[in-house]
């Protein structure tokens, strides 16, 4: 039975998604912060940390910033209501695998733990440069790369054209699909 972490300040939140997951199959452990979170993850492992960017005395991209230096680590799919672009490349910088948007449906957070459970590892996506008007990143050379890179673009709130947005996009899956040797 995987074991999830969930850290979110809001008890009601904390609640329902213990609620949500444990019927979903999942051991299930809540934590109201980051600094609860990083004792949780002292006392046991964890398959996955289902983690809320915004909390008080440790955010979700401090304690993600924190795991970094961890041998073993769980997956992280991070849960906000924030959508700035900022936000979603410092999660990517800090190597989240998901992003969800608050507020979240059961059923499709089911599915989406399920799939990064089953997902294989891969290298991470490397944020060289993010600003307002330019993003850089190293993307690995995989075909798995490309749903990230899709689930980044979907995610990225910008001033682009959603006919752009899909553009980007393509191109993406076009460079790393169909690249004979990387």
């Amino acid at each position: 039975m995987p074991k999830i972490l969930v850290v979110d300040d809001d008890r009601a939140t904390r609640h329902i998604l213990q609620k949500v997951l444990t019927a979903g199959g999942y051991q299930t452990t809540v934590a109201k912060d980051g600094i609860e979170a990083l004792a949780a993850l002292g006392k046991r492992r964890f398959d996955l940390l289902l983690l809320d960017v915004w909390m008080p005395r440790m955010n979700g991209l401090e304690l993600l910033a924190r795991l970094r230096a961890r041998k073993t680590k769980p997956r992280v799919v991070v849960m906000t209501s924030d959508d700035a672009p900022q936000t979603l490349l410092e999660a990517v910088r800090e190597n989240a695998f998901k992003y969800v948007h608050k507020p979240v449906d059961a059923a499709a957070l089911l599915e989406t733990l399920q799939a990064v459970l089953e997902a294989r590892e891969i290298p991470p996506i490397e944020v060289i440069s993010a600003r307002p008007e330019w993003v850089e990143l190293m993307v690995p050379c995989t075909r798995d790369a490309v749903g990230r890179i899709e689930a980044v673009m979907a995610h990225l709130e910008a001033d682009l054209a959603p006919e752009i947005r899909e553009s980007i996009v393509y191109a993406f899956r076009e460079l790393l699909l169909n690249r004979p040797a990387c």
